[in-house]
């Protein structure tokens, strides 16, 4: 069989790269194979996004974990969050899943996946977290996405007190209900600025540590 040139292929579109394409057909491949592939326990991250979400996709991946590379669109986030079979066929694909939609359909996904590990990524303070969150729309524009979690495609520094107490809502929230569950052995606190991140995912899995497998920091950014 011919050597397909990806490079060539795909070449002066961002979007369309060779990484790109190696992702989705890394996704697409798992959707209709994983369950001959892994029998890991789920995993869910459930912070909103900016609290390290892809740091902590990122470490799952290198602990051997099935992870969708996808970012899911607009289009499709509103379906997860409509269709209850849609989105459990989703979670059902890959071992472990973090971001959107997640954080807002934990109770959905505690209820139909009883073993299931949940955990709720913080970012030191939540005016960090905001400031996260308006430094990616100055510097990428406004998303779609936005506009379903947050009510504006455009995050905007007048937003700050708003968009902070929903933060710290959604902690209380996760927070109790697992405790109202009796289920807080099935929840993980962490925070971005913990420094032994590695050894705490570790022991709540209940898997060996490895001080070989780093935990990486993903999408650097400078914020006040």
């Amino acid at each position: 069989m011919r050597h397909l040139n990806t490079n060539l292929f795909f070449s002066g579109n961002k979007k369309y790269s060779k990484q790109y394409f190696l992702k989705h057909f890394h996704n697409l491949f798992l959707k209709y194979f994983y369950e001959f592939y892994s029998k890991k326990q789920k995993v869910f991250g459930i912070g909103l996004n900016k609290t390290g979400t892809s740091s902590l996709g990122a470490y799952f991946e290198r602990l051997g974990y099935y992870h969708s590379f996808e970012t899911y669109s607009s289009r499709k986030l509103n379906r997860f969050l409509k269709d209850e079979n849609y989105l459990f066929k989703e979670a059902s694909r890959f071992d472990m899943h973090e971001d959107w939609p997640w954080a807002f359909v934990y109770e959905k996904i505690f209820y139909r996946f009883s073993d299931a590990k949940f955990i709720l990524t913080l970012r030191e303070t939540p005016e960090k977290w905001f400031n996260s969150l308006l430094n990616t729309t100055i510097r990428h524009g406004p998303n779609p996405q936005n506009l379903i979690f947050y009510g504006s495609e455009a995050i905007k520094p007048e937003m700050k007190k708003r968009l902070i107490e929903q933060y710290n809502n959604h902690t209380k929230k996760v927070i109790n209900f697992f405790e109202n569950n009796n289920a807080m052995d099935k929840l993980l606190i962490l925070k971005t600025n913990d420094i032994d991140k590695e050894e705490k995912i570790c022991s709540f899995l209940g898997i060996q540590f490895n001080p070989k497998i780093k935990y990486p920091h993903m999408n650097k950014g400078v914020y006040k």
